[in-house]
């Protein structure tokens, strides 16, 4: 997911608190039983989505489970700071020559 509109903020379905960088575009959600999953893209590189993403998660008091950067792909798993909710952000280079990460959330009550 690399190209498409934005979501309203309504529609993309995750926590109030739940934060999202300036850079990133959410475009498709849906449930995926209990999971909330959110799909778009990080207006950057691999490196800079991967750090936008922690940033975030640890400005916004959630805590980094795991994390971890590779060549093509990355992950930040959280938990939120209530604890009412943990899931995964993964990056892919898919779209890379548009200067683009893809993302792919999956956010789920605990």
């Amino acid at each position: 997911m690399c190209d498409g509109t934005p979501l309203s903020p309504d529609a993309i379905r995750l926590p109030a608190d739940f934060p999202i960088p300036d850079a990133a575009v959410l475009i498709t959600a849906s449930k995926a039983g209990p999971s909330q999953v959110v799909d778009g893209y990080y207006r950057g590189d691999l490196q800079e989505a991967y750090h936008g993403w922690k940033d975030a998660f640890e400005t916004a008091g959630y805590t980094v489970i795991f994390d971890e950067i590779e060549v093509t792909d990355s992950e930040v798993a959280y938990q939120s700071g209530d604890g009412r909710s943990i899931g995964q952000v993964s990056l892919r280079t898919d779209c890379i020559e548009d200067g683009r990460t893809s993302v792919h959330i999956t956010n789920r009550p605990t």
